[in-house]
Protein backbone atom coordinates (compact mmCIF):
# COMPACT_ATOMS: atom_id res chain seq x y z
CA UNK A 1 0.00 0.00 0.00
CA UNK A 2 1.42 3.36 -0.99
CA UNK A 3 1.24 6.57 1.02
CA UNK A 4 -1.63 7.80 -1.16
CA UNK A 5 -3.76 4.78 -0.32
CA UNK A 6 -3.35 2.87 -3.57
CA UNK A 7 -2.03 -0.69 -3.54
CA UNK A 8 1.63 -1.05 -4.37
CA UNK A 9 2.30 -2.42 -7.90
CA UNK A 10 5.90 -2.58 -9.12
CA UNK A 11 5.13 -4.16 -12.50
CA UNK A 12 5.95 -1.21 -14.80
CA UNK A 13 4.58 -3.05 -17.84
CA UNK A 14 1.05 -2.90 -16.44
CA UNK A 15 0.98 0.78 -15.54
CA UNK A 16 -1.30 2.73 -17.86
CA UNK A 17 -2.95 -0.38 -19.28
CA UNK A 18 -6.42 -1.81 -18.78
CA UNK A 19 -4.88 -4.52 -16.62
CA UNK A 20 -3.82 -1.89 -14.08
CA UNK A 21 -6.91 -1.33 -11.97
CA UNK A 22 -5.90 -0.17 -8.52
CA UNK A 23 -8.52 -0.58 -5.78
CA UNK A 24 -8.78 -0.66 -2.03
CA UNK A 25 -8.15 -3.91 -0.21
CA UNK A 26 -10.74 -5.19 2.24
CA UNK A 27 -9.85 -4.04 5.78
CA UNK A 28 -10.89 -4.99 9.32
CA UNK A 29 -10.96 -2.43 12.10
CA UNK A 30 -10.82 -3.70 15.69
CA UNK A 31 -12.13 -1.81 18.70
CA UNK A 32 -9.61 -1.83 21.55
CA UNK A 33 -12.08 -0.72 24.20
CA UNK A 34 -11.86 -3.19 27.08
CA UNK A 35 -8.71 -4.89 25.76
CA UNK A 36 -6.76 -6.23 28.74
CA UNK A 37 -4.14 -8.39 26.99
CA UNK A 38 -2.62 -9.37 23.67
CA UNK A 39 -0.62 -12.60 23.99
CA UNK A 40 0.37 -15.77 22.18
CA UNK A 41 -2.62 -17.95 21.41
CA UNK A 42 -0.73 -21.09 22.39
CA UNK A 43 -0.14 -20.41 26.08
CA UNK A 44 -1.00 -16.72 26.62
CA UNK A 45 2.63 -15.76 27.12
CA UNK A 46 4.56 -12.82 25.71
CA UNK A 47 6.70 -13.84 22.73
CA UNK A 48 8.53 -12.42 19.77
CA UNK A 49 6.54 -14.34 17.18
CA UNK A 50 3.45 -16.48 16.78
CA UNK A 51 -0.28 -16.04 16.51
CA UNK A 52 -1.79 -13.56 18.95
CA UNK A 53 -5.08 -13.81 20.77
CA UNK A 54 -6.86 -10.87 22.36
CA UNK A 55 -8.51 -10.86 25.80
CA UNK A 56 -11.33 -8.39 26.41
CA UNK A 57 -13.04 -7.32 29.64
CA UNK A 58 -16.75 -8.14 29.61
CA UNK A 59 -18.73 -5.36 31.28
CA UNK A 60 -20.20 -6.29 34.64
CA UNK A 61 -18.17 -9.46 35.14
CA UNK A 62 -16.39 -9.59 38.49
CA UNK A 63 -13.69 -11.67 40.16
CA UNK A 64 -15.36 -12.72 43.41
CA UNK A 65 -12.38 -14.33 45.14
CA UNK A 66 -8.74 -15.07 44.43
CA UNK A 67 -5.39 -15.96 45.97
CA UNK A 68 -1.90 -15.66 44.53
CA UNK A 69 1.65 -16.54 45.55
CA UNK A 70 5.05 -17.19 44.00
CA UNK A 71 6.50 -20.71 44.10
CA UNK A 72 9.86 -22.15 43.07
CA UNK A 73 13.48 -21.11 43.46
CA UNK A 74 15.44 -18.52 41.49
CA UNK A 75 15.41 -19.38 37.81
CA UNK A 76 12.19 -21.36 38.03
CA UNK A 77 9.75 -19.07 39.78
CA UNK A 78 6.09 -19.43 38.82
CA UNK A 79 2.84 -17.77 39.81
CA UNK A 80 0.39 -19.90 41.77
CA UNK A 81 -3.10 -18.57 41.18
CA UNK A 82 -6.64 -19.66 42.02
CA UNK A 83 -10.05 -18.05 42.34
CA UNK A 84 -13.62 -17.85 41.10
CA UNK A 85 -15.59 -15.39 39.05
CA UNK A 86 -18.68 -14.87 36.92
CA UNK A 87 -16.77 -16.69 34.16
CA UNK A 88 -15.77 -19.76 36.16
CA UNK A 89 -12.57 -20.79 37.93
CA UNK A 90 -10.02 -20.22 35.14
CA UNK A 91 -7.92 -17.08 35.46
CA UNK A 92 -5.57 -14.89 33.48
CA UNK A 93 -2.70 -12.62 34.56
CA UNK A 94 -0.05 -10.19 33.42
CA UNK A 95 2.96 -8.49 35.04
CA UNK A 96 3.60 -4.86 34.04
CA UNK A 97 6.58 -2.59 34.65
CA UNK A 98 4.94 0.52 36.20
CA UNK A 99 7.73 2.77 34.90
CA UNK A 100 7.30 1.84 31.23
CA UNK A 101 3.77 0.30 31.21
CA UNK A 102 5.31 -2.62 29.29
CA UNK A 103 3.81 -6.07 29.75
CA UNK A 104 6.71 -8.23 30.97
CA UNK A 105 4.92 -11.56 31.19
CA UNK A 106 1.45 -13.09 31.04
CA UNK A 107 -0.39 -16.37 31.20
CA UNK A 108 -3.48 -18.30 32.19
CA UNK A 109 -4.37 -21.12 34.58
CA UNK A 110 -6.34 -23.19 32.06
CA UNK A 111 -4.84 -26.26 30.36
CA UNK A 112 -1.74 -25.37 28.38
CA UNK A 113 -1.42 -22.00 30.03
CA UNK A 114 1.78 -20.30 31.04
CA UNK A 115 2.44 -19.60 34.74
CA UNK A 116 6.19 -18.89 34.55
CA UNK A 117 7.22 -15.45 35.79
CA UNK A 118 9.56 -13.33 33.62
CA UNK A 119 12.45 -13.29 36.12
CA UNK A 120 15.04 -11.80 33.79
CA UNK A 121 12.76 -8.81 33.17
CA UNK A 122 12.16 -8.30 36.90
CA UNK A 123 15.71 -7.88 38.24
CA UNK A 124 14.97 -5.35 41.00
CA UNK A 125 13.78 -7.23 44.10
CA UNK A 126 13.01 -3.92 45.84
CA UNK A 127 10.66 -2.73 43.08
CA UNK A 128 6.87 -3.04 43.02
CA UNK A 129 5.86 -4.66 39.73
CA UNK A 130 2.17 -4.37 38.88
CA UNK A 131 0.28 -7.67 38.74
CA UNK A 132 -3.15 -7.79 37.11
CA UNK A 133 -5.41 -10.79 37.71
CA UNK A 134 -8.81 -11.59 36.21
CA UNK A 135 -11.31 -14.39 35.73
CA UNK A 136 -11.09 -15.71 32.17
CA UNK A 137 -13.07 -17.80 29.73
CA UNK A 138 -10.91 -18.91 26.82
CA UNK A 139 -12.10 -18.39 23.27
CA UNK A 140 -12.61 -21.20 20.78
CA UNK A 141 -13.32 -21.74 17.11
CA UNK A 142 -16.97 -22.38 18.04
CA UNK A 143 -17.56 -19.48 20.45
CA UNK A 144 -15.11 -16.96 19.01
CA UNK A 145 -11.36 -16.83 19.29
CA UNK A 146 -11.13 -13.85 21.65
CA UNK A 147 -10.97 -14.55 25.39
CA UNK A 148 -13.54 -13.08 27.78
CA UNK A 149 -12.34 -11.54 31.05
CA UNK A 150 -13.76 -10.05 34.24
CA UNK A 151 -12.76 -6.63 35.49
CA UNK A 152 -9.08 -7.07 36.44
CA UNK A 153 -7.79 -6.74 39.99
CA UNK A 154 -4.51 -4.90 40.42
CA UNK A 155 -1.89 -5.80 43.03
CA UNK A 156 1.93 -5.92 43.12
CA UNK A 157 4.85 -8.34 43.25
CA UNK A 158 7.85 -7.19 45.29
CA UNK A 159 10.73 -9.42 46.33
CA UNK A 160 8.83 -12.33 44.79
CA UNK A 161 5.95 -11.89 47.17
CA UNK A 162 2.43 -10.99 46.03
CA UNK A 163 0.80 -8.24 48.05
CA UNK A 164 -2.78 -9.25 48.70
CA UNK A 165 -4.84 -6.04 48.49
CA UNK A 166 -7.38 -5.28 51.18
CA UNK A 167 -10.95 -6.30 50.61
CA UNK A 168 -13.31 -3.33 50.54
CA UNK A 169 -16.83 -3.47 51.82
CA UNK A 170 -19.69 -1.49 53.34
CA UNK A 171 -21.33 -2.70 56.55
CA UNK A 172 -25.06 -2.53 55.93
CA UNK A 173 -27.60 -2.81 58.75
CA UNK A 174 -31.36 -3.11 58.47
CA UNK A 175 -34.31 -5.07 57.13
CA UNK A 176 -35.56 -5.36 53.55
CA UNK A 177 -37.03 -8.00 51.29
CA UNK A 178 -34.94 -6.82 48.36
CA UNK A 179 -31.42 -7.36 47.14
CA UNK A 180 -28.77 -4.65 47.11
CA UNK A 181 -26.61 -3.44 44.23
CA UNK A 182 -23.68 -1.03 44.56
CA UNK A 183 -22.45 1.31 41.82
CA UNK A 184 -19.15 3.15 42.08
CA UNK A 185 -19.74 6.87 41.49
CA UNK A 186 -16.54 8.40 42.86
CA UNK A 187 -12.84 7.56 43.00
CA UNK A 188 -10.49 8.41 45.86
CA UNK A 189 -7.33 10.37 45.02
CA UNK A 190 -4.66 12.32 46.90
CA UNK A 191 -5.19 10.52 50.20
CA UNK A 192 -3.54 12.15 53.24
CA UNK A 193 -3.19 10.52 56.69
CA UNK A 194 -2.63 12.36 59.97
CA UNK A 195 0.12 11.67 62.51
CA UNK A 196 -1.94 8.89 64.14
CA UNK A 197 -2.54 7.09 60.84
CA UNK A 198 -6.20 8.15 60.65
CA UNK A 199 -7.55 9.63 57.45
CA UNK A 200 -6.85 13.36 57.19
CA UNK A 201 -8.28 14.10 53.77
CA UNK A 202 -9.10 12.45 50.47
CA UNK A 203 -9.99 13.97 47.12
CA UNK A 204 -13.08 12.75 45.27
CA UNK A 205 -12.87 12.47 41.48
CA UNK A 206 -15.53 11.46 38.98
CA UNK A 207 -14.94 8.26 36.97
CA UNK A 208 -14.38 9.23 33.34
CA UNK A 209 -17.43 7.43 31.99
CA UNK A 210 -19.84 8.86 34.59
CA UNK A 211 -19.28 12.61 34.28
CA UNK A 212 -22.44 13.23 32.24
CA UNK A 213 -24.68 11.06 34.44
CA UNK A 214 -23.40 12.56 37.71
CA UNK A 215 -23.63 16.11 36.36
CA UNK A 216 -27.23 15.54 35.24
CA UNK A 217 -28.22 14.03 38.60
CA UNK A 218 -26.64 16.92 40.51
CA UNK A 219 -28.61 19.37 38.38
CA UNK A 220 -31.83 17.43 38.93
CA UNK A 221 -31.21 17.63 42.70
CA UNK A 222 -31.00 21.40 42.54
CA UNK A 223 -27.24 21.89 42.29
CA UNK A 224 -26.18 25.31 41.02
CA UNK A 225 -22.70 25.96 39.66
CA UNK A 226 -21.77 22.27 39.68
CA UNK A 227 -18.20 21.58 38.51
CA UNK A 228 -18.72 20.19 35.00
CA UNK A 229 -15.31 18.49 35.01
CA UNK A 230 -15.60 16.86 38.43
CA UNK A 231 -19.26 16.90 39.50
CA UNK A 232 -18.84 14.24 42.22
CA UNK A 233 -16.18 16.41 43.84
CA UNK A 234 -18.67 19.28 43.90
CA UNK A 235 -21.35 17.01 45.39
CA UNK A 236 -18.89 15.83 48.02
CA UNK A 237 -18.00 19.35 49.13
CA UNK A 238 -21.61 20.55 49.20
CA UNK A 239 -23.91 17.66 50.10
CA UNK A 240 -21.95 14.75 51.51
CA UNK A 241 -22.26 15.82 55.11
CA UNK A 242 -18.71 16.69 56.15
CA UNK A 243 -18.82 19.96 58.10
CA UNK A 244 -16.56 22.77 56.96
CA UNK A 245 -14.90 25.44 59.05
CA UNK A 246 -16.74 27.71 59.42
CA UNK A 247 -19.74 25.43 59.37
CA UNK A 248 -21.96 25.38 56.32
CA UNK A 249 -25.70 24.83 56.52
CA UNK A 250 -25.51 22.72 53.37
CA UNK A 251 -24.45 19.44 55.00
CA UNK A 252 -27.80 17.71 55.16
CA UNK A 253 -26.48 14.15 55.18
CA UNK A 254 -24.66 14.91 58.41
CA UNK A 255 -28.02 13.97 59.89
CA UNK A 256 -28.98 11.24 57.44
CA UNK A 257 -28.07 10.13 53.91
CA UNK A 258 -31.81 9.89 53.28
CA UNK A 259 -32.45 13.61 53.44
CA UNK A 260 -32.04 16.80 51.54
CA UNK A 261 -30.17 17.41 48.31
CA UNK A 262 -28.02 14.32 48.75
CA UNK A 263 -31.08 12.08 48.75
CA UNK A 264 -32.52 13.84 45.73
CA UNK A 265 -29.17 13.28 44.00
CA UNK A 266 -29.19 9.59 45.02
CA UNK A 267 -32.73 9.14 43.71
CA UNK A 268 -31.79 10.75 40.38
CA UNK A 269 -28.86 8.35 39.99
CA UNK A 270 -30.92 5.35 41.09
CA UNK A 271 -33.48 6.16 38.42
CA UNK A 272 -30.93 5.54 35.66
CA UNK A 273 -28.47 2.92 36.90
CA UNK A 274 -27.84 1.79 33.31
CA UNK A 275 -25.70 4.92 32.88
CA UNK A 276 -23.54 4.05 35.91
CA UNK A 277 -21.65 1.15 34.39
CA UNK A 278 -21.31 -2.36 35.83
CA UNK A 279 -22.53 -3.37 39.27
CA UNK A 280 -19.58 -3.08 41.67
CA UNK A 281 -21.01 -5.30 44.40
CA UNK A 282 -24.27 -6.98 45.38
CA UNK A 283 -26.15 -8.94 48.04
CA UNK A 284 -29.11 -11.18 47.11
CA UNK A 285 -32.71 -10.79 48.17
CA UNK A 286 -33.31 -12.48 51.53
CA UNK A 287 -30.02 -11.32 53.06
CA UNK A 288 -31.89 -8.80 55.24
CA UNK A 289 -35.15 -10.70 55.77
CA UNK A 290 -34.59 -10.06 59.49
CA UNK A 291 -32.58 -7.33 61.19
CA UNK A 292 -28.97 -8.01 60.19
CA UNK A 293 -25.59 -6.41 59.68
CA UNK A 294 -23.87 -7.79 56.58
CA UNK A 295 -20.83 -6.58 54.65
CA UNK A 296 -21.60 -5.62 51.07
CA UNK A 297 -18.34 -6.30 49.17
CA UNK A 298 -17.40 -3.65 46.61
CA UNK A 299 -14.75 -3.43 43.91
CA UNK A 300 -12.38 -0.99 45.62
CA UNK A 301 -12.02 2.30 47.48
CA UNK A 302 -14.39 5.10 46.56
CA UNK A 303 -17.89 6.53 46.84
CA UNK A 304 -20.83 4.23 46.08
CA UNK A 305 -24.54 4.40 45.40
CA UNK A 306 -26.36 1.47 47.06
CA UNK A 307 -29.73 0.64 45.53
CA UNK A 308 -32.42 -1.64 46.99
CA UNK A 309 -34.22 -3.39 44.13
CA UNK A 310 -37.43 -3.53 46.20
CA UNK A 311 -37.70 0.20 46.88
CA UNK A 312 -40.85 0.49 44.79
CA UNK A 313 -42.55 -2.06 47.08
CA UNK A 314 -41.38 -0.63 50.40
CA UNK A 315 -37.64 -1.25 50.29
CA UNK A 316 -34.89 1.10 51.37
CA UNK A 317 -34.25 4.50 49.88
CA UNK A 318 -31.00 4.71 47.86
CA UNK A 319 -27.87 5.36 49.92
CA UNK A 320 -24.62 7.16 49.09
CA UNK A 321 -21.68 6.05 51.21
CA UNK A 322 -17.90 6.04 50.93
CA UNK A 323 -15.59 3.17 51.85
CA UNK A 324 -12.94 3.46 54.51
CA UNK A 325 -9.37 3.96 53.29
CA UNK A 326 -6.48 1.49 53.52
CA UNK A 327 -3.36 2.80 55.29
CA UNK A 328 -0.55 0.39 54.35
CA UNK A 329 1.95 1.55 56.97
CA UNK A 330 -0.11 0.78 60.08
CA UNK A 331 0.26 -2.31 62.24
CA UNK A 332 3.84 -3.29 61.37
CA UNK A 333 3.38 -2.60 57.68
CA UNK A 334 0.43 -4.92 57.08
CA UNK A 335 -1.92 -1.97 56.93
CA UNK A 336 -5.52 -1.56 57.98
CA UNK A 337 -8.67 0.34 57.10
CA UNK A 338 -9.08 3.77 58.66
CA UNK A 339 -11.69 6.52 58.92
CA UNK A 340 -11.46 10.21 59.75
CA UNK A 341 -10.32 10.77 63.33
CA UNK A 342 -13.49 12.78 64.02
CA UNK A 343 -15.91 10.45 62.21
CA UNK A 344 -19.28 10.63 63.95
CA UNK A 345 -18.46 13.93 65.67
CA UNK A 346 -20.97 16.75 65.08
CA UNK A 347 -22.80 14.55 62.62
CA UNK A 348 -19.80 13.79 60.40
CA UNK A 349 -20.73 10.55 58.59
CA UNK A 350 -18.73 7.39 59.25
CA UNK A 351 -17.15 5.77 56.23
CA UNK A 352 -17.98 2.18 55.34
CA UNK A 353 -21.28 2.03 57.22
CA UNK A 354 -24.86 2.32 56.00
CA UNK A 355 -28.32 1.65 57.37
CA UNK A 356 -31.28 0.56 55.28
CA UNK A 357 -34.16 2.94 55.62
CA UNK A 358 -37.58 1.74 54.58
CA UNK A 359 -39.33 4.56 56.43
CA UNK A 360 -37.81 7.95 57.18
CA UNK A 361 -38.28 9.04 60.78
CA UNK A 362 -34.79 9.98 61.99
CA UNK A 363 -34.53 12.93 64.35
CA UNK A 364 -31.08 14.38 65.09
CA UNK A 365 -29.80 17.30 67.11
CA UNK A 366 -26.46 19.09 66.98
CA UNK A 367 -24.66 22.26 68.04
CA UNK A 368 -23.76 24.28 64.96
CA UNK A 369 -21.60 27.11 66.32
CA UNK A 370 -18.79 25.19 68.06
CA UNK A 371 -16.45 24.64 65.10
CA UNK A 372 -13.41 24.13 67.35
CA UNK A 373 -15.32 21.84 69.74
CA UNK A 374 -13.84 23.86 72.63
CA UNK A 375 -17.03 24.53 74.55
CA UNK A 376 -18.72 27.76 75.68
CA UNK A 377 -18.39 30.35 78.42
CA UNK A 378 -21.22 31.33 80.76
CA UNK A 379 -23.49 33.79 79.01
CA UNK A 380 -22.54 32.52 75.57
CA UNK A 381 -25.16 31.73 72.97
CA UNK A 382 -25.34 28.10 71.83
CA UNK A 383 -27.07 27.50 68.50
CA UNK A 384 -28.91 24.21 68.15
CA UNK A 385 -30.33 22.55 65.08
CA UNK A 386 -32.84 19.69 65.13
CA UNK A 387 -33.30 17.81 61.88
CA UNK A 388 -35.98 15.40 60.76
CA UNK A 389 -37.11 14.10 57.40
CA UNK A 390 -40.37 14.18 55.52
CA UNK A 391 -41.99 10.75 56.00
CA UNK A 392 -43.52 8.53 53.34
CA UNK A 393 -47.29 8.67 53.81
CA UNK A 394 -48.15 6.04 51.20
CA UNK A 395 -49.09 3.55 53.92
CA UNK A 396 -51.49 6.08 55.50
CA UNK A 397 -53.95 6.25 52.61
CA UNK A 398 -56.87 5.38 54.87
CA UNK A 399 -56.00 7.94 57.57
CA UNK A 400 -58.12 11.12 57.57
CA UNK A 401 -56.05 14.25 57.09
CA UNK A 402 -57.61 15.79 60.19
CA UNK A 403 -56.39 12.86 62.32
CA UNK A 404 -52.77 13.00 61.15
CA UNK A 405 -50.42 14.78 63.59
CA UNK A 406 -46.74 15.56 63.03
CA UNK A 407 -45.16 17.70 65.76
CA UNK A 408 -41.90 18.09 67.66
CA UNK A 409 -40.99 19.00 71.24
CA UNK A 410 -37.44 19.61 72.48
CA UNK A 411 -36.76 19.81 76.21
CA UNK A 412 -33.64 21.79 77.09
CA UNK A 413 -31.34 21.38 80.07
CA UNK A 414 -31.92 23.71 83.04
CA UNK A 415 -28.53 25.29 82.27
CA UNK A 416 -29.99 26.86 79.14
CA UNK A 417 -32.20 29.88 78.84
CA UNK A 418 -34.43 29.41 75.80
CA UNK A 419 -35.24 32.20 73.35
CA UNK A 420 -38.61 33.72 72.58
CA UNK A 421 -40.75 31.72 70.17
CA UNK A 422 -40.33 34.43 67.54
CA UNK A 423 -36.59 33.66 67.36
CA UNK A 424 -37.06 29.99 66.49
CA UNK A 425 -36.72 29.29 62.76
CA UNK A 426 -38.01 26.37 60.70
CA UNK A 427 -36.09 25.65 57.49
CA UNK A 428 -36.49 23.23 54.60
CA UNK A 429 -34.21 22.18 51.74
CA UNK A 430 -36.99 22.44 49.13
CA UNK A 431 -37.55 24.16 46.82
CA UNK A 432 -34.01 25.42 47.61
CA UNK A 433 -31.55 25.03 50.51
CA UNK A 434 -32.37 27.03 53.65
CA UNK A 435 -35.91 27.93 52.63
CA UNK A 436 -37.46 29.64 55.67
CA UNK A 437 -40.92 28.13 56.19
CA UNK A 438 -41.54 29.41 59.74
CA UNK A 439 -44.54 31.45 58.62
CA UNK A 440 -46.34 28.60 56.82
CA UNK A 441 -50.08 28.67 57.63
CA UNK A 442 -50.95 25.87 60.04
CA UNK A 443 -47.42 25.77 61.52
CA UNK A 444 -46.97 27.12 65.06
CA UNK A 445 -43.94 27.55 67.34
CA UNK A 446 -44.12 27.99 71.11
CA UNK A 447 -41.65 28.13 74.01
CA UNK A 448 -42.78 27.26 77.52
CA UNK A 449 -40.30 26.83 80.36
CA UNK A 450 -37.58 24.51 79.07
CA UNK A 451 -39.57 23.21 76.09
CA UNK A 452 -39.56 24.30 72.46
CA UNK A 453 -42.62 22.98 70.59
CA UNK A 454 -43.31 23.04 66.87
CA UNK A 455 -46.84 21.95 65.95
CA UNK A 456 -48.54 21.53 62.59
CA UNK A 457 -45.43 20.36 60.75
CA UNK A 458 -47.68 18.35 58.43
CA UNK A 459 -48.55 21.63 56.72
CA UNK A 460 -45.06 21.60 55.19
CA UNK A 461 -45.32 18.28 53.33
CA UNK A 462 -48.82 16.75 53.61
CA UNK A 463 -52.08 17.62 51.90
CA UNK A 464 -55.72 16.67 52.11
CA UNK A 465 -56.74 14.42 49.20
CA UNK A 466 -60.45 13.66 49.38
CA UNK A 467 -60.24 13.82 53.16
CA UNK A 468 -57.17 11.52 53.35
CA UNK A 469 -53.59 12.42 54.15
CA UNK A 470 -51.02 12.26 51.31
CA UNK A 471 -47.55 13.56 50.47
CA UNK A 472 -47.34 16.78 48.47
CA UNK A 473 -45.83 16.09 45.07
CA UNK A 474 -43.64 19.20 45.42
CA UNK A 475 -41.94 17.94 48.60
CA UNK A 476 -40.07 14.64 48.04
CA UNK A 477 -40.05 12.00 50.73
CA UNK A 478 -36.83 12.36 52.73
CA UNK A 479 -36.64 16.14 52.34
CA UNK A 480 -35.03 17.74 55.36
CA UNK A 481 -36.85 19.86 57.93
CA UNK A 482 -34.61 21.78 60.36
CA UNK A 483 -35.55 23.68 63.51
CA UNK A 484 -32.95 26.21 64.67
CA UNK A 485 -32.77 28.21 67.88
CA UNK A 486 -30.13 29.78 70.11
CA UNK A 487 -30.07 29.30 73.88
CA UNK A 488 -27.93 31.15 76.45
CA UNK A 489 -25.79 29.32 79.02
CA UNK A 490 -26.77 30.27 82.54
CA UNK A 491 -25.32 29.54 85.97
CA UNK A 492 -27.05 26.17 86.04
CA UNK A 493 -24.85 24.77 83.23
CA UNK A 494 -22.40 22.00 84.07
CA UNK A 495 -18.69 22.90 84.25
CA UNK A 496 -15.85 20.83 82.83
CA UNK A 497 -12.21 21.71 83.50
CA UNK A 498 -9.89 19.42 81.51
CA UNK A 499 -6.14 19.98 81.93
CA UNK A 500 -6.59 22.57 84.66
CA UNK A 501 -8.60 24.99 82.52
CA UNK A 502 -12.26 25.75 82.75
CA UNK A 503 -14.94 25.86 80.09
CA UNK A 504 -18.54 24.88 79.67
CA UNK A 505 -19.13 21.60 77.81
CA UNK A 506 -22.45 20.84 76.17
Amino acid sequence: MQSDGYPQNTNAALIGTASFNPGLRPALRLSLDGLVLSALSSDQSQGASGDLRLTYVESGRQLSSWSASVSGAAGSRALSLSGSSDLGSDMGWKVVDPATNMVLGSGRTSAGGNMVLPETLMPDAAKDYDLYIWGQQDGSAVDGLTNRATEPVKTTIKGWKVRVPPSYGIEVTGVTSGGLRAYKIGDYAETVFDHTGALGSVKLTTPAGLVSAVLAAAGAAGGVGVDAGNPIGWVGSHWLGYPTSPLSDDVTSAFSPYAGSLQLFAQALAGDTASLGPVAGSLPAGTFSSLSTVTLPVSGPGLYLVVDDSQASGGSLPIIVGTRVFNPVLDAGDGRMVDFADAGVKGKPRLGRASLKTSVSDVSKRVVNDAGMDGFDLGASVEYEIALQVPDLSSFVSLPYSSYVFALSDVADVGLTLPAASSVRVLMDVPSPDTDVTGTPGLSVSVSGQTVSVDGLKALFAEDVSGRVANKASVPVGSLIRIRYSAVLNAGASLSAPGGGGCIRM
